[in-house]
């Protein structure tokens, strides 16, 4: 992503639609994809070597991130404009 300050500034894409990723968006905004803390530092909690639930939130957050990697922005447009598509027109007086 590309910044303009002032007035007229904001955001521009630094790349296509086609090659930005969901996983991209997220991880840019919120940080990693991961559902418990201790999957980013395992020092957050001293059970976390011996931990079977970490294992399984682990697997639930690379099944996440799979799926995230899987659809682009322009993906994500095309499904909207689909979605717009379907949409009856409101008309208001």
């Amino acid at each position: 992503m590309k910044s303009v300050r002032g007035a007229k500034g904001g955001y521009s894409l630094g790349k296509p639609p086609a090659e930005i990723c969901l996983k991209d968006l997220v991880e840019i905004l919120e940080g990693p994809v991961t559902l418990v803390d201790c999957l980013v530092d395992p020092k957050r909690c001293e059970r976390s070597a011996a931990c079977v639930t970490r294992e399984i939130w682990n697997e639930v957050s690379e099944s996440i991130c799979s799926i995230f990697r899987s659809i682009t922005l322009e993906d994500m447009v095309r499904r909207q404009k689909e979605k717009e598509g379907m949409v009856a027109p409101m008309y208001e007086i």
